[in-house]
């Protein structure tokens, strides 16, 4: 059995105690979702160092998220250039209330904690 190549539990425990054991992380993960977010923070590890675009301190998400996706290997062509943005997003430009996005994006929840 070979649990890094996708066999799971299988051979290791039986059917009934892998459902408890699923159930139990499901439980465990149900439980700490209304603090995961203080609790990783208090881990002190700064942006550069989790590389990510979310759970950024300065609370820009979707900024990063934009600008990681524009870097992305999957958004540039074997070429070297950039794959352009289809033309039916550009007709949405004019919809978006762009002040709203901005003015969201800076009020951020109070922790719980």
């Amino acid at each position: 059995t070979d649990i890094l190549e996708g066999e799971q539990w299988l051979g290791i425990i039986d059917s009934d105690e892998a459902e408890l054991a699923e159930a139990a992380a499901r439980n465990i993960c149900e439980s700490l979702r209304p603090d995961v977010i203080p609790l990783t923070d208090a881990f002190d590890f700064p942006d550069r160092v989790l590389n990510s675009a979310l759970g950024r301190k300065d609370g820009k998400v979707y900024e990063a998220l934009l600008n990681a996706a524009r870097q992305s290997t999957m958004n540039i062509l074997p070429d070297g250039t950039k794959n352009e943005v289809p033309k039916f997003v550009k007709e949405l430009v004019p919809y978006l209330d762009k002040t709203l996005l901005l003015h969201a994006n800076r009020e951020l929840p109070k922790s719980k904690l």
